[in-house]
């Protein structure tokens, strides 16, 4: 009996990693057979808007703080508002963009856009990956228009 106690012991961690990997490849093979393509969706959606207000987008600069995943997939020039040693209001000084897209630092960059004399208008937003980054936040994409 002490031998069938210590075995049962011993396979109880094998058991819960086994059913831990069960469960994460039952949600991969969920996915698989219905994929949402939110992030292309979203990135192309934004290439949409700008073709139609601009006419073309390869010289626009898209900023904000996943503007250059986004720019590798349409093709636009873009400014990550987070990363480098450049303080947000130097870039904004330096590229006064026209479009911001923004997701986790949406209230941050407004406000020192405003504060540069920008006047920030929502143009479309979008669920990327359920909304997982950033509270629920959606991803935004807004025009600038400087004084």
């Amino acid at each position: 009996m002490q031998w069938f106690n210590s075995n049962i012991l011993a396979l109880i961690p094998l058991i819960l990693v086994f059913g831990l990997a069960l469960s994460g490849t039952g949600k991969i093979v969920a996915y698989s057979a219905n994929p949402i393509f939110s992030f292309s969706q979203m990135a192309h959606g934004v290439g949409r808007i700008i073709q139609a207000r601009e006419g073309k987008i390869h010289d626009v600069v898209l900023f904000g703080n996943i503007a250059d995943s986004v720019a590798l997939e349409i093709g636009v020039r873009s400014v990550n508002t987070v990363l480098g040693i450049r303080s947000l209001n130097l870039k904004l000084k330096e590229y006064r963009p026209k479009y911001l897209l923004l997701h986790t630092d949406y209230k941050k960059v407004v406000e020192a856009v405003r504060s540069e004399g920008g006047h920030v208008t929502r143009l479309a937003s979008w669920d990327v990956y359920g909304n997982y980054y950033g509270n629920g936040q959606k991803v935004q994409i807004l025009s600038v228009r400087w004084n």
